[in-house]
């Protein structure tokens, strides 16, 4: 996304890539959107380290998909969020192993992606796709 100035770019708001993120999702995949609200209950930390927050978690039986975009509130908060994220992924994995190998393998795939004040979390299918999205259309890093 270009700004009216120049070629300066612009960040999207966290639903616009949480969006985004979820239209690289099969058609048959049901959702349930996550709020703010939910964060505590999901990743173990505070919803008021967050300026801003929005979520998905897939409701469909053949599908463990997640998608999380948090903006920081402080970069204080950076270590909470990504402390949270790790241990969703890591309580969440051997559950991903006993449903199928192509849901472990999701979960061992997992993207965890920073750009600037933002955190993304993406735990779905098409790994590649959304991995080319983050860092060549958004311009975020992948954490290892």
């Amino acid at each position: 996304m270009l700004s009216g100035c120049g070629n300066a770019s612009q960040t999207p708001d966290v639903s616009e890539i949480a969006d985004r993120l979820k239209g690289y999702s099969p058609e048959t995949i049901s959702w349930t959107q996550l709020k703010k609200d939910d964060v505590p209950a999901y990743f173990g930390f505070g919803k008021e380290v967050l300026a801003d927050f929005t979520g998905y978690i897939s409701t469909s039986e053949e599908y463990f998909d997640i998608i999380a975009v948090f903006k920081l509130e402080e970069q204080q908060a950076r270590e909470d969020v990504i402390k949270g994220v790790s241990l969703l992924v890591n309580a969440s994995e051997s559950n991903y192993k006993m449903v199928s190998d192509a849901q472990h393998s999701k979960i061992l795939n997992k993207i965890i992606a920073e750009k600037d004040d933002i955190i993304i979390l993406c735990v779905v299918d098409n790994y590649s796709l959304i991995s080319k999205y983050l860092e060549e259309d958004l311009g975020a890093e992948i954490l290892p």
